[in-house]
């Protein structure tokens, strides 16, 4: 990738799991109140930048600290290319 781009920076998520709720459930929800999500506790969490899946990985702790192992990358897959790169 041209290196015009290296300090461009892009907000990162970790996607845990999703769940759609209707509004009056969500309107109903207070503090304590625990909802399932779609993904199974072992699976791998998924790290979007700028809103595109670039990799999967796992939750870990780092000194006291929550932090991401990657596992896979998606990057090149999901980044778009130019022919004068």
């Amino acid at each position: 990738m041209n290196d015009r781009f290296h300090d461009l920076r892009l907000p990162m998520t970790l996607c845990f799991g999703t769940r759609v709720m209707p509004l009056g459930e969500v309107l109903e929800l207070t503090q304590g109140d625990v909802f399932p999500l779609d993904r199974m506790l072992e699976e791998p969490v998924r790290i979007l930048a700028g809103g595109k899946e670039v990799a999967r990985g796992e939750v870990v702790a780092v000194d006291g600290n929550y932090a991401v192992r990657i596992l896979t990358t998606t990057a090149s897959e999901t980044l778009p290319t130019t022919a004068n790169e």
